[in-house]
């Protein structure tokens, strides 16, 4: 080897350097077509057909007919009285038959949970209307009763005259 063929050999591997990594994108991206594909063939974009049973009305039947399942609509009002100076000395008056007139503050959290979801709906509205001798004590007592049987929406109105 003469010495010009050592130099331009050694130039030449200079030149070339490390060999470069290259990725080919040609594989991935025909198995991302063929995933598209296969889901694309898998998919329903149908809805399943379902009956429904319907009760319409007969001819001639169009007069509104009452739900029954219809919730009252009117606020509840509970009036409080107080009657001592004790827990239990209160009297609470309502005008809805189902709670009617508690004697304690647990017979209405009782009465009114059991009437939750059959007679009266989770949004029923109660306002609680103490007079202007009730102890504050009692009037709170009735607004967490009401709010134990869960029944959150419930409002404590001025003292009535």
């Amino acid at each position: 080897m003469n010495e010009n063929e050592s130099i331009t050999s050694g130039r030449r591997a200079l030149r070339r350097g490390p060999a470069r990594l290259t990725v080919t994108f040609t594989p991935l991206i025909d198995i991302v077509f063929l995933l598209l594909l296969y889901f694309m063939l898998v998919a329903q974009f149908k809805t399943k057909e379902e009956m429904f049973q319907l009760d319409l009305p007969r001819e001639g039947q169009s007069e509104t007919v009452v739900d029954p399942f219809a919730l009252p609509s009117e606020p509840i009002r509970l009036r409080v009285h107080s009657t001592g100076n004790g827990a239990t000395d209160l009297v609470i008056e309502s005008d809805d038959p189902v709670i009617g007139s508690p004697p304690s503050v647990d017979a209405l959290a009782a009465a009114a949970e059991q009437a939750r979801g059959s007679h009266l709906g989770t949004d029923q509205l109660f306002l609680v209307q103490p007079s202007t001798t009730t102890n504050w004590e009692h009037a709170l007592a009735v607004v967490n009763a009401i709010k134990r049987a869960g029944l959150l929406r419930v409002h404590l109105l001025e003292p009535e005259a």
